[in-house]
């Protein structure tokens, strides 16, 4: 069959009219209409001049339609060119290379043996940036794998008090009371009456209370943030022993609050030096307060608690406003701030201004239930993927009723003034 009896059969009268697709189309099926044909013929058994004619007929065809195919390209190319004649101009890109490129997808679209649009992007050549290039995180950020957390205060008091447990939630103790004792020793004549003395003996108590703090976080928190599990089990337990140990100095012991040291601890008192000391200043109010506990008979003071201003202050005291020198009373020993052999410790638990001194080991902490981390469900927790982690602690502190004198609990204005001589 020659092509131009196949256009006829098809109502194509001049395919060079038709869209390239549209030719590439007609190429296509003449293509395999002929190579049945030749087929057909050898099968039939034809003579060799017939099929030799078919074969020439298809050649001269397949001649035509590779030219046709050139021109094609030719004007594909020209009108490529004019759409992004402005970026060819600017870039100094040319369409031509990426035909090139492209040319194998082009031959078979332009065949029919396929059916896939070509396409491709002019990009020009240049420098590239991060802002030009990249879009989202590149390079990805090198992340700290540990969750930065609050600053908080050290744990001090705790480590100082002394610490143990407890089987019920009641601590009683027996203690003589002061004010019963009555009578006196002394020395005796021979025959004579002995001398008598009485007390009577009292019982003190303090109740166990609990100190607690939850959070609640869904499980895909918990599952997919790396480490908040472990910054939630560590904030939990910091909060509720910096909790506790609030209330071991100063808790105002009204169920179900614990009851401090310095809420029974004796208030700071001048006594013999009542309105003897010129230009009082810290220093004295500690050695005062020192003396205090010593004239209660108690021993040496184990430290002096204060807010970390009042520390700085304490280091800048001099001699006097003539004498410029610094207090020899107090020393730096590894790092640590000493009055007359005695440490001083900085908290911000303690308010600036005031001070608390004392044998800390006569401070009593006894634990019902040490400190805690537990998970479980609240309310509709489940249902909505939530987890509620619980940090708590049951105590109970107490300082027995002789061993309060030896603290003493202060305010470095008032007791300045009670000092400064008149």
């Amino acid at each position: 069959m020659k092509f131009s009896e196949f256009l006829t059969s098809k109502g194509v009268s001049d395919v060079s009219l038709l869209e390239a697709d549209k030719q590439a189309e007609l190429y296509n099926e003449y293509n395999e209409a002929s190579k049945k044909e030749i087929e057909k013929a050898i099968e039939l058994k034809a003579s060799k001049e017939d099929i030799a004619a078919l074969k020439s007929e298809l050649s001269d065809t397949m001649t035509k339609q590779f030219v046709a195919l050139q021109k094609v390209l030719k004007d594909q190319g020209i009108l490529m060119k004019r759409l992004t004649s402005e970026e060819v101009s600017e870039k100094k890109v040319t369409v031509r290379e990426k035909v090139l490129e492209n040319k194998d997808a082009i031959i078979k679209l332009a065949k029919g043996e396929s059916r896939d649009n070509v396409s491709f992007t002019v990009k020009a050549v240049g420098d590239m940036s991060l802002s030009g290039n990249t879009t989202g995180q590149i390079p990805q950020a090198d992340r700290n794998p540990v969750i930065g957390d609050v600053n908080e205060r050290a744990v001090t008091l705790l480590d100082l008090v002394s610490s143990g447990s407890i089987g019920s939630n009641i601590k009683e103790w027996v203690y003589v009371d002061s004010n019963t004792e009555e009578g006196a020793a002394a020395s005796t004549a021979e025959g004579a009456i002995k001398n008598q003395i009485d007390f009577e003996l009292k019982v003190g108590s303090n109740k166990v209370e609990k100190v607690t703090a939850y959070i609640v976080a869904t499980d895909e928190m918990l599952e997919d943030v790396e480490g908040v599990v472990s910054l939630v089990n560590n904030k939990l337990t910091t909060k509720v022993r910096l909790a506790l140990e609030k209330y071991v100095y100063d808790g105002d012991g009204t169920s179900p609050n614990l009851e401090g040291i310095s809420t029974v601890a004796p208030t700071f008192a001048a006594g013999a030096f009542a309105g003897l000391v010129d230009n009082a200043n810290n220093v004295d109010v500690l050695a005062v307060a020192q003396n205090q506990i010593e004239l209660a008979d108690c021993a040496m003071p184990t430290a002096i608690f204060m807010n970390p201003s009042d520390v700085t202050s304490l280091l800048l005291e001099k001699v006097s406003s003539t004498d410029k020198r610094y207090i020899e009373r107090l020393q730096m020993i590894a790092g640590t701030l000493s009055f007359d052999g005695v440490p001083v410790v900085k908290s911000t638990m303690v308010p600036a201004g005031e001070f608390l001194m004392g044998d800390f080991t006569k401070a009593n902490v006894d634990y019902k239930k040490g400190f805690t981390v537990e998970i479980g469900y609240n309310a509709d927790n489940f249902v909505k993927n939530f987890k509620t982690i619980r940090g708590e602690v049951r105590a109970v502190c107490y300082v027995e009723n002789n061993d309060r004198s030896c603290f003493v609990k202060g305010n470095f204005a008032t007791a300045k003034a009670a000092l400064e001589t008149a």
